[in-house]
């Protein structure tokens, strides 16, 4: 009987030991701390290449560059355009969730110029994200192009929260088109986009 009552008295022990052992582990600050660990609160923002697509007839702006085709998507101007004039309307499908920090963002297009010496340009580039709206122009210096290659827009975007419904979009618009030495009438400019060698992107 001594012994059997041993083993019960131990066995109570155990039972108490691991009761005891279950109200003080949650508040162990050393689990609460490993379990802190494991899970990613934020990060830092990192720069990204958002490549202008055209998706099923809709603009679109994708950090995924195997989405690239073969055959560019264009806009030309073939006339002289003296009012202003959207080009193109690009959208990021999904937003995410955090603060964009204050930067400048940058637009490389590619363009053509077919039939004529040259073009001069007055372009413009506005990003919004949610209610915010940041607008950059072509550079006085970078306004004459001829020939084909790419021209690039500076646009200083400020600190801004962003939410997972947020809006965040890129819009082209020319206020300036007129042609220098055009050779008769098919003097054009095509601005393309979404190819693998017109891989026209906004670095965010």
């Amino acid at each position: 009987s001594d012994v059997i009552g041993d083993r019960m008295q131990r066995q109570a022990l155990l039972i108490l030991s691991c009761f005891l052992f279950a109200i003080i582990l949650p508040s162990n600050p050393l689990i609460e701390q490993a379990n802190a660990e494991d899970v990613t609160v934020c990060c830092d923002s990192t720069e990204a290449d958002l490549y202008l697509l055209d998706s099923a007839g809709t603009s679109v702006l994708s950090p995924f560059e195997d989405l690239l085709g073969e055959t560019p998507t264009s806009a030309s101007f073939e006339n002289a355009l003296t009012q202003p004039e959207q080009i193109e309307k690009w959208a990021l499908p999904s937003a995410w969730s955090g603060i964009l920090p204050e930067d400048t963002w940058s637009l490389e297009l590619y363009y053509e110029v077919s039939d004529a010496g040259g073009v001069n340009l007055d372009l413009s580039a506005t990003v919004t994200v949610g209610g915010s709206t940041f607008t950059g122009s072509l550079d006085n210096s970078s306004s004459f192009v001829s020939g084909s290659g790419t021209v690039t827009i500076d646009i200083p975007v400020e600190s801004v929260t962003v939410s997972g419904t947020s809006e965040v979009s890129l819009t082209l618009s020319a206020g300036r088109v007129v042609f220098v030495a055009p050779q008769g009438q098919d003097a054009k400019i095509e601005f393309l986009w979404g190819s693998e060698a017109e891989d026209s992107k906004l670095t965010a």
